[in-house]
């Protein structure tokens, strides 16, 4: 295998390498010249023929072949490693021993995926084999979280159509097996196609909806109907199981005094053949019922809650109070249970507020605009509420429902070019030349309001433009 292996790698090898031969071959030939999609006259031919240096486009074709040559190396190389393992001796492949490790650095992760999920899909492995080893191989890397959050969701509608009516599980493992796990919106799409499958009953579309949909809640009232349904889901799911051990002990007794009755009596026995066969029933049935505890323990929730948004998990605690846990920050916000005084738009606004804060306390500004810090499992008070709310208002926010992914996504931008403005400078710094704050670190509510909304302005630029605008404004300021 080793010795196969080596002898396909060599010829990768010489294969990748060809185009760069065939670029110094015909750098100057007419051939060259035509698939640069120009119209060359024949005496720019001339010249190019009989040039002793290769002229500018020359140099930025030869580039871009060298390249796309160097690119193909990459992949070959970065396949072949993934189909041998991390043992691989590099040595026997590559002419240096740093070849794959710079390689691993340089390959951009999504490409990275889409290789490692195409060998082994060419390795013949099914889907939740291929799903297992994805997630197995990328769980502890957090650029590429989303999908390792679709994968995990892959495997449990696998779980989950287990427990279906066979058409309609054949119907959801057949979606499965057809998306593409290198893609960030696979599961998105899987779950599109089983809401639009006639032949998928509305009951299961429910569930289902339920279980995953958490980018389409955005009231508080639809965050606590999910959590509700999972609750539901898993009391039931709890009792289920207690139920089909109770049959399976029953069984196992019966199993036991059959086991007694059988060692009684000689093979020759007209008893021996029935009971012979009871057994074997009862047996198959413990086999049956253990099958659908295993199953049934494997789509049970693990606690009450959901992805809320991405990285953004939401729980119903004991007491009836729900948690807010950012992974990225390590944030945890909690909403007492829905009765007055905290009601209306104090549990909205709570949420939204932990959005920018989060964001913040990643960039390490959160203590610079909100009064005090959000601590761990507390309630954010009104005036770290109403903080969320100028900053979302003043950007042009929609802050009466539940932020989407995108607007989080745009969110962090907004923030970055308010406290990240001038890469020399610290985020107090920047914010003090914006005006935001005084020399004693105060904030000033309204320069912070009129900066948000330059902000929100010039999103359409990009951050050197912004830039350059922000500081022409910083010296109108001045003058």
């Amino acid at each position: 295998m080793e010795g196969t292996l080596k002898v396909c790698y060599n010829e990768v090898m010489r294969e990748s390498w060809k185009p760069k031969e065939n670029v110094l071959r015909s750098a100057n030939s007419n051939e060259f010249a035509d698939s640069l999609g120009e119209n060359h006259d024949s005496s720019k031919i001339a010249r190019l023929n009989f040039s002793h240096e290769p002229s500018l486009e020359q140099r930025k074709a030869e580039e871009s072949e060298h390249r796309q040559a160097d690119l193909e190396l990459d992949n070959d190389l970065l396949r072949l490693e993934m189909m041998l393992g991390e043992n691989v001796d590099t040595k026997n492949y590559v002419g240096q021993s740093t070849k794959l490790r710079e390689l691993k650095e340089d390959v951009n992760y999504k490409q990275e995926i889409k290789l490692f999920h195409d060998a082994l899909q060419k390795s013949g492995k099914s889907s939740v084999q291929i799903l297992k080893a994805l997630i197995e191989n990328y769980e502890d890397r957090s650029e590429v979280a989303r999908w390792v959050r679709n994968w995990k969701n892959f495997l449990q509608l696998h779980e989950f159509a287990k427990t279906k009516p066979n058409v309609e599980r054949e119907i959801i493992q057949s979606f499965i097996a057809e998306a593409d796990f290198s893609s960030a919106t696979s599961f998105t799409q899987t779950l599109g196609k089983i809401t639009k499958s006639e032949s998928i009953s509305l009951t299961t579309k429910t569930e289902l909806e339920a279980l995953f949909d958490g980018e389409q809640i955005t009231s508080v009232k639809g965050m606590d109907r999910r959590l509700k349904y999972i609750a539901k889901l898993k009391s039931e799911s709890e009792k289920t199981i207690k139920s089909e051990q109770m049959k399976k002990l029953v069984l196992e007794k019966e199993i036991t005094e059959l086991e007694k009755k059988l060692e009684q009596l000689h093979p020759t026995n007209p008893e021996f053949k029935a009971l012979k066969d009871r057994l074997d029933q009862k047996k198959e049935a413990k086999e049956n019922v253990a099958g659908r505890i295993e199953q049934i323990k494997a789509t049970i929730p693990k606690s009450v809650s959901f992805e809320l948004r991405d990285g953004v998990a939401v729980k119903r605690n004991k007491d009836g109070s729900r948690s807010l846990t950012f992974s990225n920050t390590n944030l945890e916000i909690k909403l007492p249970s829905a009765i007055l005084p905290f009601s209306g738009t104090r549990n909205i606004r709570a949420i939204n507020t932990s959005f920018p804060y989060s964001i913040l306390k990643s960039f390490g500004a959160e203590y610079l605009l909100y009064r005090l810090p959000i601590e761990k499992g507390s309630i954010p008070d009104r005036g770290q509420r109403m903080m969320g709310h100028t900053i979302l208002k003043a950007l042009g926010y929609n802050d009466s429902r539940i932020l989407g992914n995108e607007e989080i996504v745009q969110l962090k931008e907004d923030l970055r070019r308010l406290v990240q403005l001038e890469k020399t400078q610290s985020t107090k710094g920047n914010l003090r030349a914006l005006g935001v704050i005084n020399e004693d670190g105060e904030l000033d509510k309204s320069s912070l309001i009129s900066t948000l909304r330059f902000v929100r302005e010039n999103r359409g630029v990009s951050f050197e433009r912004y830039r350059e605008k922000i500081r022409g404004r910083i010296g109108a300021k001045r003058n």
